[in-house]
């Protein structure tokens, strides 16, 4: 009886440490959040991901301060940071990536010399719902120029000033068009700066025991060189080691033994 009560309870050791040793890792593939330098945004972790438990912990990172409060993930990107870089956290002993891209906001001027005094001038446009108020120029120089920056995407808007019940035409921008009701609105075009071609093309998988390849064109017109050191490859969140890539001019290959790929997204 004493014999068999050891066994009962080796096996239940046994069954202990399998269990440990096999909890469920997080299957589903993580989607880059993208955040604008210097400015905090949030994200709701179980958003990004399923488990059964979020009992998760973040590693500092040298780019983006991480503040977990709740389910809910407050990241600010550092204001000179402009780029991709991946978070790293801990959940049951596992230790996984989430790609992070970061873009400095576009800044633009607007000026305006009036000819006469206003006690108070705005801009507005298409950028802002074209609300009177809430983009206020100033003289700080007291030269006579007024001027407002204002953070603006790619694309054309439309705008003017506004002083004192007044809407007034840029008078220093040929470009305008017609509002429908007898005036002008003054145009201005923001050009895209990021845009040359990038574009990432699936060349082909092929298999020979004990080897899998997966390969990769990368079509560019950037200035940037392509280094193993500015590519980014995950499995499964987790971030792959830089002695499985090869790059060949624009060519890259990622080359896993077969057991790797067992199971894995």
């Amino acid at each position: 009886m004493q014999k068999l009560l050891k066994i009962i309870v080796a096996q239940a050791i046994i069954i202990s440490l399998i269990g440990c040793n096999t909890q469920k890792k997080i299957r589903d593939i993580i989607q880059p959040i993208k955040l604008v330098a210097g400015k905090t945004d949030s994200v709701v972790i179980n958003d990004l991901f399923y488990a059964k438990k979020y009992n998760i912990d973040f590693i500092e990172n040298e780019n983006v301060k991480i503040k977990k409060a709740g389910n809910k993930l407050y990241l600010t990107p550092d204001s000179s940071f402009e780029g991709m870089t991946l978070l790293e956290f801990e959940a049951d002993m596992n230790i996984y990536e989430i790609p992070v891209i970061s873009k400095k906001e576009k800044i633009y001027e607007f000026t305006f010399k009036p000819d006469k005094k206003y006690k108070k001038l705005t801009l507005f446009g298409s950028f802002n719902g074209w609300n009177r108020t809430d983009l206020p120029m100033t003289d700080e120089d007291n030269d006579g120029i007024f001027n407002i920056a204002v953070a603006l995407d790619p694309g054309v808007y439309q705008y003017k000033f506004f002083g004192d019940g007044e809407e007034i035409v840029d008078p220093n921008n040929p470009v305008k068009v017609s509002n429908g009701m007898g005036s002008y609105n003054s145009v201005r075009t923001i050009d895209d700066p990021d845009s040359a071609k990038f574009y990432l093309h699936i060349d082909e998988y092929y298999s020979k025991n004990p080897q899998s390849t997966f390969s990769f064109y990368i079509e560019d017109e950037l200035e940037v060189k392509l280094t193993i050191k500015n590519i980014f490859v995950l499995i499964n969140n987790e971030k792959v080691s830089e002695d499985k890539i090869s790059l060949d001019g624009n060519f890259i290959s990622i080359n896993f033994n077969y057991d790797e790929l067992e199971n894995k997204h």
